[in-house]
């Protein structure tokens, strides 16, 4: 199978009517990349792969493959793999017929064709699943076949919408594995979209998320998940505690900040801040220790625990602290409602207030 190719979008903006559904999207996806497109329903993310695809028409802006401009290329010439999330399988065929039907379209031999497919079924172990016909498999092994499909094809590019998002939880995460597993095998370049941030996260060589029709932040999943560029990002990746204040001080090593009486100490940011400035300090759950007693840390506050769940691996609890509502996971259980809670400023970081 041929490496990926080389994708690029260049200011590619797209309407429905009078509704503006992308605007001035640009990105490459370097060969052989798992690139996803991350985002809230209705953020445009689906429309992107749909251009891509070529079953969409940009209204403005271009596709390149490879260097070469292939935005008035329909889609049957793009050769491009495409997993729809409901898989698109026939009922009415076997799973060979399934994955042969794109390479029968192709007009290859008949050897090349059962080759072909047979490799496909090998590589997502399906082998001995041939004769069987979709109402026979389970959510997982549907779509397993939608990707033999696409895989039969060896096309330059995968298209993958939402494709585990009819899974349920536990086969999903076993799905997401495999899927990754396989990705990284063919070397093929794989655009992902989903509006599952653990997918993103998880899978993903870099992430770009989207809202309302544009892009917000393009990067590695552990930069977007602990130095997101905007409110948005750092509100919608993973669960954060977030206060506002005015930067009070600014040192070396760290930004103080003033949140209503009370000081907070940051690790120093990227934006340039000035004194007085209103910022918002993030914190995430899983970096906010919690203790009976205190603790030592570069931020410690009194609290009152008002709830708590247990999740199996963890707690979560809900701490308040003054007039505030703090969120923080630990694997403690405390018999009293009154902790202390704290983190280290390396464990925050500021946004300007937009």
């Amino acid at each position: 199978m041929r490496r990926g190719g080389n994708l690029e979008l260049v200011n590619v903006t797209k309407y429905y009517g009078k509704t503006l559904a992308v605007k001035n999207i640009s990105f490459r996806v370097n060969s052989g990349e798992f690139f996803t497109i991350l985002g809230p329903s209705g953020c445009g993310k689906t429309t992107i792969l749909k251009i891509i695809a070529g079953i969409l028409k940009p209204d403005s802006g271009k596709i390149l493959l490879d260097g070469e401009d292939i935005t008035n290329i329909p889609p049957y010439e793009r050769r491009f793999g495409y997993v729809f999330q409901n898989y698109a399988l026939f009922p009415h065929m076997t799973v060979f017929e399934n994955v042969a039907f794109g390479l029968k379209i192709r007009k290859l031999s008949k050897e090349e064709i059962r080759e072909r497919v047979q490799e496909a079924l090998r590589m997502v172990k399906l082998e001995g699943y041939e004769n069987r016909y979709p109402r026979e498999l389970s959510g997982g092994e549907q779509q397993r076949v939608a990707l033999a499909r696409s895989i039969a094809l060896r096309p330059p590019i995968l298209l993958l919408d939402e494709p585990l998002s009819n899974l349920d939880a536990k086969l999903r995460e076993e799905m997401r594995a495999e899927l990754k597993t396989l990705q990284r095998k063919l070397g093929v370049t794989t655009i992902y979209v989903t509006h599952d941030q653990l997918e993103a996260l998880s899978m993903s060589d870099r992430v770009c998320v989207m809202s309302k029709g544009k892009i917000e932040q393009i990067d590695r999943p552990m930069e977007v998940y602990r130095k997101p560029k905007n409110f948005f990002v750092a509100n919608f990746i993973g669960e954060i505690n977030s206060f506002e204040g005015k930067v009070a001080e600014i040192a070396d090593s760290y930004v103080k900040v003033k949140i209503g009486d009370e000081f907070v100490f940051c690790s120093r940011t990227t934006n340039k801040l000035m004194s007085s400035e209103r910022v918002i300090v993030f914190v995430r759950p899983e970096d906010i220790m919690v203790s009976a007693s205190p603790i030592s840390s570069d931020n410690i506050f009194e609290g009152k625990i008002v709830n708590s769940f247990y999740m199996g691996d963890r707690i979560q609890y809900w701490i308040r602290v003054r007039n505030r509502l703090i969120k923080a996971y630990s694997r403690k259980i405390f018999h009293g409602n009154q902790v202390y809670v704290g983190w280290n400023k390396e464990s925050s970081y500021i946004l300007k207030v937009e």
